[in-house]
């Protein structure tokens, strides 16, 4: 497993659907070869948990002291993602990039119109190979 992507800082409204892990010579295209696998809260933070199609190599999206402010649709495991990226958000009358110690973050998915959007103290992606 490689070391994880920090994204927490990544320029605003930049397009975070391609990932270059360093694995070769192609960033990992969460838009073309992933589909979610599953959506997990924990209490503390938030993990989307991507699987590739081609070999089940999988990307981990993690969101610590992570706060879900909207979410549209319903979520279902094989949802395509479709936008990913760092945002504003309108807190207390007023657009915004951070609040405090959390960045804002928008998830888009084409399966079922699902979005959400996040407040997170760091995002991480990590890598994990498929399995032999």
């Amino acid at each position: 497993m490689n070391s994880p992507l920090d994204l927490t800082h990544a320029p605003l409204l930049h397009d975070l659907l391609d990932l270059d892990f360093g694995l070769g010579p192609v960033p990992e295209a969460l838009h073309t070869a992933y589909t979610t696998r599953v959506f997990v809260d924990d209490g503390s933070g938030l993990a989307l948990i991507l699987r590739r199609h081609a070999d089940g190599a999988e990307i981990s999206l993690i969101f610590e002291d992570a706060v879900l402010l909207e979410s549209a649709g319903k979520f279902a495991p094989g949802a395509t993602p479709d936008g990913f990226y760092r945002g504003r958000y309108v807190v207390e009358g007023a657009l915004t990039e951070q609040h405090g110690t959390r960045t804002f973050f928008y998830l888009d998915f084409v399966d079922d119109e699902f979005s959400v959007v996040l407040a997170a103290a760091r995002v991480t992606a990590e890598f994990s190979p498929a399995p032999v």
